[in-house]
């Protein structure tokens, strides 16, 4: 009997290190994943922050408000573009211009 009970430990034990082995093989897989897109982003960044020093400056014009009204956008969605959206773009750009990265 105990050695029937052991075997049957064994074999359990077996099972669950094949499920943890898979396991540690998905989550080393998404740490590299990680990896690779902080990667991209570091790299994203650092090309924006020159751009920034070169004095870059967004290169479209920003269209008046009659312009999204024509393409259909009702006032709310106008407003939060305005002053969402590229309030804080504008932000971010300021922020980069003077080297603060949050």
């Amino acid at each position: 009997r105990e050695t029937k009970a052991l075997r049957e430990d064994i074999c359990r034990l077996k099972e669950e290190n094949k499920a943890l082995q898979a396991s540690t093989d998905s989550q080393r897989k998404d740490v590299e994943t990680l990896k690779s897109k902080n990667n991209a982003l570091d790299w994203s960044l650092r090309r924006l922050a020159s751009k920034v020093r070169e004095g870059w400056e967004y290169p479209v014009t920003i269209q008046p408000y009659e312009y999204w009204q024509n393409k259909g956008f009702g006032v709310d969605a106008i407003t939060d573009l305005e002053y969402g959206f590229l309030g804080e773009l504008k932000e971010a750009v300021s922020q980069l211009e003077h080297g603060v990265c949050d």
